[in-house]
C-alpha cells in the first residue's frame, strides 16, 4: 500500500509546478500538456484509499481495463493490482 501511495505522490510533484497550502485546502499549480498555460485546481483533502482508488480508476481507464498494463505502470505484480482492486471495491 505504501509503494503505491508513494507512488501517487511522486506522479504528482513530477507535474507540479507549485503546491500551496490554505487553510486546509490544496492549491496546486499544474503543468498542462493539452494547453500552452498552466491550469490551477483545487484539492480538498481526501483518504489515502480514496485517492489510489482514483488513480488506479484513471489508469483502468487510459489501459482499457488491462491490468498487467497498470500493473506495469505503477511498477507492482498484476497480484497487487488484483488485491487492491478487491480491496478498492473496483471492478
Amino acid at each position: 500500500m505504501f509503494k503505491a501511495a508513494y507512488q501517487c505522490i511522486q506522479l504528482l510533484m513530477k507535474n507540479a509546478i507549485t503546491i500551496s497550502v490554505v487553510g486546509s485546502t490544496f492549491i496546486v499549480l499544474l503543468a498542462s500538456t493539452s494547453v500552452n498555460a498552466a491550469a490551477i485546481s483545487t484539492i480538498t483533502p481526501a483518504s489515502l484509499d480514496d485517492v489510489e482508488r482514483q488513480h488506479i480508476r484513471q489508469l483502468m481507464d487510459r489501459y482499457e481495463g488491462n491490468r498487467k498494463k497498470v500493473a506495469e505502470a505503477l511498477g507492482v505484480s498484476e497480484r497487487t493490482i488484483y488485491r487492491k482492486l478487491r480491496r478498492l471495491g473496483i471492478t
